[in-house]
């Protein structure tokens, strides 16, 4: 299991990481097309962004207050659904996903679906983890009044 080390070097690393595509950008990039910069200023703001989330990792495992998302829910956003269901996705700690829809704020027991990243899905719907990946980590990022995150 990774410790507050390992945790700061990956965010370290993946900071260093971004700085270096942020000078590749800058270097390389010719001018762009949409407003006549040097480079494309959308990509290095993004990636600026993420560099200083990793920043941010570190800081918070310095101090010891990083925490680790492992649920995310969305409120549907179909306002004539009354009774309001929730998507549910959990990272499971053997890497596996489980997605459940439930009504709002209900227990996922018995509703789930367990997504296997080893067998399973992986073998008859390959990039269904992978999207259930990109789904939790988008959720996990987000800001919303219809979204939950359950944290250790």
């Amino acid at each position: 299991m990774a410790g507050p080390k390992d945790t700061e070097d990956v965010a370290r690393s993946r900071a260093k990481t971004t700085r270096k595509l942020i000078e590749y950008f800058c270097r390389t990039l010719a001018e762009d097309p949409q407003d006549g910069t040097e480079f494309d200023c959308d990509i290095i703001d993004a990636l600026e962004a993420v560099e200083r989330r990793h920043r941010e990792e570190v800081k918070e495992t310095r101090e010891g207050t990083a925490t680790t998302v492992i649920e995310v829910r969305y409120l549907t956003d179909d306002r004539d659904d009354e009774d309001g269901n929730e998507m549910v996705i959990t990272a499971g700690k053997n890497g596996d996903w489980y997605i459940a829809v439930v009504p709002e704020g209900q227990g996922t027991i018995g509703r789930g679906v367990r997504i296997s990243t080893s067998g399973g899905a992986q073998v008859l719907a390959p990039g269904l983890g992978r999207a259930l990946a990109l789904a939790f980590s988008a959720l996990a990022n987000a800001q919303g009044s219809g979204i939950k995150k359950k944290c250790v």
